[in-house]
């Protein structure tokens, strides 16, 4: 038995469906997984490999039943999907294992807000409003003569502290289309770079400092001794790009 075949089965177990049910083996509707680089967003279809591996690709899959009528959702390289047949060649996606995007009502309005984001900016505002309101509530007027006074009329008002709660509807949600494993390897990934960036500036500038250094000087030892340490940070930079580089490539690997 194929891998295929313990899927197909393992999928019938759990469906409660046994090989011979004629709903799971309708022909107008097959389990298969999405074919890498096919997606293509301005048909708004892909090509789906069956699992069974008998029969044969369906070159014309649209991502919503009504050819870009939300809802639509895009599939992910390999994502397992349940195609809804037109004919052997062409269907819709009904049932979908791995989106990495979803478009609800067409995409007028752009993408859905970040609360978190929205959040932080929000409180920038508020935070500075509320530092200025006391700042002109406590402003001492100098006057020509006569003593000092505050402000005559002060601001009573004062902004909410926006929270993320006052502005989140979870009934909906969204995410970035990565698993939570996936955003852990990429906030680390990330973090991995900027250090790496991080040193690399650093040899980068001991690097030039060295250059200008030895670039006047007679041969001595003392010129050996630099020209040796710019050889070592020479090298130590080469190890640090290319250790940058590999990590780029994990992250779009990892967010593709």
């Amino acid at each position: 038995m194929s891998y295929n075949d313990d899927i197909i089965n393992s999928i019938k177990n759990i469906i409660n469906l046994n090989s011979n049910d004629t709903q799971f083996n309708n022909p107008t509707h097959i389990i298969g997984t999405v074919i890498p680089g096919t997606v293509d967003l301005t048909t708004n279809t892909c090509m789906v490999q069956p699992l069974d591996t008998e029969k044969t690709i369906i070159q014309n899959v649209q991502l919503s039943p009504a050819s870009n009528i939300p809802p639509k959702y895009i599939p992910a390289n390999n994502a397992y999907v349940t195609v809804t047949l037109f004919s052997s060649s062409s269907g819709f996606i009904s049932q979908e294992g791995g989106a990495k995007g979803v478009n609800l009502a067409g995409d007028t309005y752009g993408g859905i807000i970040i609360a978190n984001d929205l959040v932080t900016a929000l409180n920038q505002i508020q935070n500075l409003v509320n530092n200025l309101i006391g700042l002109y509530n406590g402003h001492i007027h100098p006057t020509p003569s006569g003593p000092s006074s505050p402000t005559a009329s002060i601001e009573t008002g004062s902004l909410p502290i926006t929270q993320v709660d006052d502005i989140t509807n979870l009934v909906v949600s969204h995410g970035n289309g990565q698993t939570n494993i996936e955003n852990q390897q990429i906030e680390t990934l990330r973090l991995e770079i900027n250090n790496l960036q991080g040193q690399l500036n650093i040899l980068t500038e001991k690097y030039n400092s060295i250059s200008l250094a030895i670039q006047d000087m007679a041969s001595s030892s003392a010129k050996t001794t630099l020209e040796t340490q710019q050889e070592t940070i020479y090298n130590q930079i080469t190890i640090i790009t290319k250790n940058i580089k590999d990590k780029i490539t994990q992250l779009n690997n990892i967010q593709q």
